[in-house]
């Protein structure tokens, strides 16, 4: 959720579909549910995410070190997803319509401005990781 006043002083809030835990798995360690679960807040910056060279959208909000924002599937019961504990906003042109809501709210058409100027924080409620289940293929 996005919320917000705009330039008049009107309230905004933008509900997006997100992903917000992942599944990490390493040779030497067991699969495990990843991903900011503490309450917290962080002033986010505009960042280039090298792990999504692969992508067409290689930029998002860093929340701190390897944790982002960013473009998540269009589909996100499709299983494709490349999140290790970031939060990926889900759905065709949402990624879009959430940046568009963030530079309407900071009366800015430059992302990488708001982000340099700090003017966006990312308020993470606390909740509990899901559990990992294993489904039969």
């Amino acid at each position: 959720m996005i919320w917000g006043k705009d330039a008049r002083n009107n309230s905004v809030t933008e509900d997006f579909e997100a992903i917000r835990f992942g599944v990490h798995r390493t040779p030497d360690k067991q699969a495990r549910v990843v991903g900011l679960a503490n309450a917290q807040t962080h002033t986010l910056s505009w960042s280039y995410i090298s792990s999504m060279r692969r992508t067409n959208y290689c930029y998002g909000w860093r929340v701190y070190d390897g944790f982002f924002i960013h473009k998540g599937p269009n589909n996100p019961i499709s299983g494709i997803s490349g999140a290790i504990g970031c939060i990926e906003i889900c759905g065709a042109n949402e990624w879009d319509r959430f940046n568009d809501t963030i530079k309407k709210l900071a009366g800015l058409n430059d992302l990488q401005r708001i982000g340099d100027n700090h003017l966006l924080t990312a308020e993470y409620q606390m909740t509990t990781r899901p559990p990992l289940i294993k489904v039969k293929k």
